[in-house]
C-alpha cells in the first residue's frame, strides 16, 4: 500500500541515508518514494573521492513547481507533503521532527520525536513514545497520550490506547471506544478497521457496513477501495461488491479516477472499472495528485500525466506527490560520509586475511608483532582499490574504515583476546581494541601519504 510519512518518521526511515543498499549502518528503510538498491556501476559513476566531503544531509531536497523548477531548497533530512501551508520535516544530525512553513522555516520552538501530515487543522505529533495532535502554530491541542494515531478525517481520528484502536473527536474524547486491532481514518463515511485478524469497513456508529473478511484494506476514494485477499489485491465499491477480482501484487489508492497497481514486476494504472488505462510498464507508480503522478523508471523518479507522458523527466532519487502546487524531490548527496563510506568498504570485499596456523595465538590468522608490522601486513593484504582510496581521502575520513576494517582487525588479530599485538598496545597504555585499530589506521594513512 501507499507510503505513510508518519510511520517513516517514527522509525527514522527518512533519515534518507542514501538507500538501503548504500548504508548498512543506517536503519533499513522501506520508503517506496525513494529509490532503493543502486548498482555498483551507479556508485562508481557518482561517487568521486576527490570531491570534498559534505556531511550536511544525505539527500538534497527541494520543493519544485509543476514545471519542475526548484522553488525552495529544504535543508532537512526529510520533508513531508505540504498541507495547509505546513509540512513535517526531519532535522539533520538530531533527526528530530519539526513543523515548517512554505519558506522552509521552522514553526514554533518545540521539536518532536515524529510528526504526521496536516489534516482538518491538526497534525499528529509524538513526544517520546506518546502521540497527540498539534495545530499549525506547533502547540499541542490534544495532549500526547496515545500509543498511535492516524490523521483526522471527517471529524474523527483513529487512536490507540492499551493496544486497541478507537476514534477520538477534536477534543480528544472517545467517539468510538477502542475495540479494534487496527483502524484507519474515515474516507467517504467509511473507515477500514481490523477485528479478529480480518479487515472490514465501519460507519461512524462503529457498525461494520462491509464485513471484516479481508486480509488487508485501504481507504475509500472515488467510491472505491483496494482490499487484499490472500496475497492478491482487488477493488470493492462502497457496498462491498468486488469490482475487480484480487489479481494484483500491490496497489496504491484511487485518486483522480485511477489507481496504481502492480502486475507482475511492473506498475500501471487502472480505472474504477478495473480497465488498465496506463500499461504496466513502470518500475514504481503512485497515486495522482494535481494532475500528475510520481513514477519511477529504472533508478530515477519523474512525473507523468494521465496519458503517461512525462511532464517532468525521471531525474530524481526521491519524489513525493504534489500538494498545494509543489512537490518534494531529492537528489543523493554522493559526497556524504555514509555514501563514501559504503564505497570505501565495498572495495574491501575481496580482502583475504593471511592464515597462520603454526603460531600459538588465540586466532587462526597471522598476528602482527607491532604497529609497523600491522601496517606492513595491511599494505600486503588490502586490495589495490582500497589502497588507492586511502591515498585520496583525508585522515579524518580514514575513520570510515573503523566499522568494517577495524572490526576485522579486532577479530582476526585477536585484539579482544590479548594477542601479541594487543599486548604491544597495552604496554603503550592503549587498552581498548577500538583505540588500537584507530592507531593502526592512522599509521597506515601516514605511511601512504608520507611522500606528499
Amino acid at each position: 500500500m501507499a507510503w505513510s510519512f508518519k510511520s517513516s518518521l517514527a522509525s527514522k526511515l527518512l533519515c534518507l541515508a542514501l538507500i538501503v543498499a548504500l548504508a548498512p549502518l543506517l536503519p533499513a528503510a522501506a520508503n517506496p518514494y525513494q529509490v532503493q538498491g543502486l548498482s555498483e556501476a551507479d556508485l562508481l559513476k557518482n561517487i568521486d573521492l576527490h570531491n570534498k566531503v559534505d556531511n550536511s544531509t544525505h539527500l538534497f531536497l527541494w520543493w519544485i513547481d509543476h514545471d519542475g523548477k526548484k522553488v525552495q531548497k529544504l535543508n532537512y533530512e526529510a520533508v513531508d507533503v505540504l498541507q495547509g501551508g505546513v509540512a513535517a520535516a526531519v532535522r539533520p544530525g538530531s533527526y528530530s521532527s519539526v513543523l515548517i512553513g512554505i519558506q522552509g522555516q521552522p514553526i514554533g520552538k518545540e521539536e518532536f520525536t515524529s510528526l504526521g501530515t496536516y489534516s482538518e487543522g491538526l497534525i499528529p505529533a509524538c513526544t517520546q513514545l506518546n502521540w497527540g495532535f498539534i495545530d499549525r502554530s506547533g502547540g499541542y491541542v490534544i495532549s500526547p497520550q496515545f500509543l498511535s494515531v492516524e490523521e483526522f478525517r471527517e471529524g474523527l481520528a483513529p487512536a490507540c490506547k492499551d493496544k486497541l484502536f478507537g476514534y477520538i473527536d477534536r477534543l480528544g474524547n472517545w467517539a468510538i471506544q477502542p475495540k479494534f486491532q487496527k483502524a484507519l481514518s474515515f474516507h467517504e463515511n467509511l473507515a477500514a478497521a481490523k477485528l479478529k485478524d480480518k479487515w472490514g469497513y465501519i460507519d461512524k456508529d462503529a457498525n461494520f457496513d462491509i464485513p471484516a473478511k479481508f486480509d488487508e484494506a485501504g481507504k475509500f476514494a472515488d467510491e472505491r477501495a483496494c482490499v487484499r485477499v490472500g496475497t492478491k489485491w482487488g477493488v470493492i465499491d462502497q457496498n462491498g461488491k468486488m469490482i475487480v477480482e484480487p489479481k494484483f501484487d500491490d496497489v496504491g489508492f484511487f485518486r483522480e479516477g485511477v489507481c496504481p497497481v502492480k502486475d507482475g514486476a511492473q506498475w500501471g494504472f487502472i480505472d474504477r472499472q478495473g480497465n488498465m488505462v496506463i500499461p504496466a510498464k513502470l518500475d514504481r507508480a503512485f497515486p495522482f495528485h494535481e494532475g500528475n503522478a510520481a513514477v519511477r523508471v529504472g533508478n530515477k523518479f519523474g512525473y507523468i500525466d494521465h496519458d503517461c507522458k512525462f511532464e517532468i523527466e525521471p531525474k530524481f532519487d526521491l519524489a513525493l506527490p504534489y500538494a498545494e502546487g509543489v512537490a518534494v524531490v531529492g537528489e543523493v548527496n554522493w559526497n556524504h560520509p555514509s555514501a563514501r563510506m559504503f564505497l570505501l568498504n565495498r572495495h574491501l570485499e575481496t580482502m583475504t586475511w593471511r592464515k597462520d596456523l603454526t603460531t600459538k595465538s588465540p586466532v587462526d590468522f597471522y598476528v602482527p608483532l607491532n604497529q609497523d608490522d600491522a601496517v606492513k601486513e595491511l599494505l600486503n593484504t588490502l586490495p589495490a582499490k582500497a589502497i588507492e582510496d586511502m591515498k585520496i581521502i583525508s585522515l579524518d575520513e580514514m575513520s570510515s574504515y573503523q566499522f568494517e576494517l577495524g572490526l576485522q582487525m579486532k577479530l582476526n588479530w585477536g585484539l579482544t583476546k590479548a594477542s601479541r599485538l594487543g599486548q604491544y598496545y597495552s604496554k603503550k597504555g592503549i587498552k581498548q581494541p577500538d583505540e588500537m585499530t584507530a592507531a593502526i589506521l592512522t599509521a597506515l594513512w601516514n605511511n601512504l601519504h608520507k611522500s606528499k
